[in-house]
């Protein structure tokens, strides 16, 4: 039976849901969180959540033994605003969107930034991994939905604000392993210890898997340690990681007719041209954070090097062996006061980062090493100053922010370098209506150069960068509203985001399978997201709703005229709903719902992605064993996609042949222990 959703039947339910809780009783379980009192840190001046003008969300005390950790896919879902896909393709990594950033990516993370414990993950260039993402360690995650580049620069149309486990009272040693459909292996070590006040975390992880799909293999081992002390001097953190990944495997996208056939095959070219990749990547990162009364100093310093292997199902150029440093600092310094009639809270912050791509790429003669086609040096660094100010006013926010980067491009088959300098402003103003509602409006902006790896892929020549790819920006206009209380959360926004220059991902007949990069003239984006959160007895539910409008504004492809057709790639609704109830304090249950819509699979607008609904179920099981020693024992199992549902996990946007699809798992199944100590 195929269900029709509306915005309206959805927005109806979910209000419907949200103040149909609060006629029930609202006993909670012992581990909910208050939500009046949660923290919101990626905004750089904190605040609480439910003072907050801006669309910020949060998940707050993860609880690791209710994932299966195999993609960040799990931990997004309750979010709104946020499209995940291509969990299932390890080769070309989870692809991550926020009203419509991000989801031109053929490979990895674009348009969103990624920040891990305040050290960023996202390269100058706007190029996000997650591959050296170790999901074991994750204890907190915030949202920032929409253009923020006046906090975080190059390539922030949305911000992903990871903070990892850093919070134990006493040493612990925690082990895990989940086995699972398709030869799934996953075990994981983490040690907690606490000496002369120093913490210590250490931790491992190992993953194995066959893939639902031909050449969907994935083997990777991810080692880290972290350590942190505090003094008089103020907070010291150091954190260093390693990520070796010989081996994920790439199926290639298939027809429609292909998948039909049989959705486990690989497309024939890749394996023809035995397409995978492999991995290495270090980590090293060191944080300062100091207070003195109303004021507050934070530094941070980071080094990374990853080294990667690839080969791609068409000759020319088809092997890529990349070796990647990049590096950067910054220092932030805030000054908090209070008046008569106001407080104010001032932030002034600057930053430096440099990235270096020593790229190569050979020719792959039916998955032999050719002779090489490109050898350059490809270098990007960045300079950001920015400057933020926080005044509030009995029952009013105001927000004002103002930043500006200066980014340098080069190659060394280039005679000159490219210059591109930003200014980012942003305002927002908020009014609390009362105790527990918040009314609030906001302006903000983002900018995103093309990554070095897009203006690589020239369809011009051989070498050099590709010298008609602009620098994407986009303006975002949101209203909002929100009400926060002890143990419920609604928030309703809705937006207007005009953007200039898009970059949108094509290929070509010479090199199918090869992705190249162009400038749409404008687009305009406008959407509405939902979310609630109830917790009343033994029950916790989650639900968001996120409706986008995006479409092209003037956009010439070929002579043809493509204004009014709606940008590919994205669904107009994405409804997603969690559902936990909990038998007694040691037996829970997880429900979870998914509606994706249809979408469309090129700018041309000719095909059509039918939606589909699939649900996933979990069980896990709490028990203390040898209470004295503090033994605990945790089995659970999960089904994912437990109707069978036939989808694609991913579409390769505007895919030369019409080989858009990547067909996801049926029903597949998982279980597992953890023991902690």
């Amino acid at each position: 039976m195929l269900i029709k959703f509306t915005s309206k039947t959805i927005l109806f339910c979910l209000l419907f849901a949200y103040y149909f809780s609060h006629s029930q009783d609202n006993s909670i379980v012992s581990d909910t969180v208050s939500l009046s009192e949660v923290t919101v840190n990626s905004t750089k001046i904190q605040n609480n959540l439910s003072n907050l003008s801006l669309s910020v969300s949060v998940l707050d005390s993860i609880d690791q033994n209710s994932f299966q950790q195999i993609s960040l896919k799990e931990y997004l879902f309750s979010f709104p605003g946020i499209q995940s896909l291509n969990s299932y393709n390890y080769a070309q990594d989870l692809r991550i969107s926020s009203r419509g950033f991000g989801s031109r990516s053929a490979f990895g993370i674009r348009g969103l930034k990624l920040v891990v414990d305040g050290i960023p993950e996202t390269t100058p260039d706007g190029q996000g991994q997650i591959d050296n993402l170790n999901l074991g360690l994750i204890e907190r995650i915030e949202i920032i939905r929409g253009p923020s580049s006046t906090l975080y620069g190059n390539s922030s149309g949305g911000v992903i604000y990871i903070e990892s486990l850093s919070s134990f009272e006493n040493n612990f040693i925690n082990l895990k392993s989940t086995l699972g459909s398709y030869n799934t292996k996953n075990f994981q070590s983490t040690i907690g210890l606490k000496k002369n006040g120093i913490k210590f975390i250490l931790h491992a992880n190992r993953i194995e898997s066959n893939g639902y799909r031909e050449r969907s293999e994935l083997e990777q081992t991810n080692l880290a340690i972290k350590a942190m002390t505090s003094s008089s001097f103020g907070d010291l953190n150091f954190q260093i990681s390693y990520t070796n990944s010989p081996y994920a495997g790439d199926p290639g996208g298939l027809t429609d007719q292909e998948r039909n056939n049989n959705p486990s095959f690989a497309r024939s070219r890749n394996k023809e041209y035995d397409t995978y990749e492999k991995i290495n990547h270090f980590k090293s990162s060191i944080g300062w954070n100091y207070k003195n009364q109303n004021n507050q100093w934070n530094a941070s310093a980071f080094y990374s090097n990853r080294n990667f292997f690839g080969k791609l199902p068409f000759e020319f150029g088809g092997i890529v062996d990349l070796q990647r440093d990049y590096w950067g600092v910054n220092f932030n310094y805030s000054n908090s006061k209070k008046f008569k009639s106001f407080s104010n809270k001032l932030l002034i912050g600057i930053e430096y980062s440099d990235q270096e791509d020593f790229r190569n790429r050979f020719k792959n003669l039916k998955g032999l090493q050719g002779e090489n086609t490109l050898s350059q040096i490809e270098s990007f660094s960045n300079v950001g100053f920015s400057i933020l100010d926080q005044i509030i006013l009995d029952n009013t926010q105001l927000n004002f922010g103002l930043r500006w980067d200066s980014n340098t491009i080069g190659t060394d088959n280039s005679p000159e370098s490219i210059k591109l300098n930003q200014i980012n402003p942003s305002f927002s103003i908020g009014y609390k209506i009362s105790d527990i509602q918040n009314l609030w409006t906001s302006f903000s902006t983002s900018f995103e150069t093309p990554t070095l790896s897009e203006l690589s892929a020239n369809p011009f020549g051989d070498s050099g960068l590709n010298p008609e790819l602009n620098s994407q920006k986009a303006s975002n206009f949101e209203l909002g509203y929100k009400v926060v209380k002890e143990n419920s959360y609604l928030e309703l926004v809705a937006f207007y985001i005009p953007v200039k220059y898009e970059i949108l991902p094509y290929e070509i007949e010479s090199t199918p399978g090869r992705k190249y990069y162009r400038n749409a003239g404008k687009t305009k984006r406008r959407g509405i997201e939902v979310s609630t959160y109830n917790s009343f007895g033994k029950v916790k539910i989650t639900n968001s709703y996120t409706y986008s409008d995006f479409k092209f504004d003037n956009y010439i492809v070929n002579s043809k005229d493509l204004e009014g057709n709606y940008i590919p790639g994205i669904p107009k609704h994405n409804f997603k709903s969690e559902f936990n109830y909990f038998f007694s304090s040691s037996l829970i249950l997880k429900f979870q719902i998914q509606y994706f819509g249809e979408l469309y699979t090129s700018d041309n607008n000719n095909t059509i992605e039918p939606g589909y609904l699939i649900s996933n179920f979990r069980l896990n099981l709490n028990n203390n064993l040898l209470e004295k020693r503090k033994f605990k024992i945790n089995p659970y199992l999960g089904v994912n996609n437990l109707f069978n549902t036939d989808y694609s996990d991913n579409i390769r946007i505007n895919a030369f042949g019409s080989r858009f699809y990547e067909p996801a798992p049926k029903r597949n199944f998982y279980l597992g222990i953890s023991l902690k100590y």
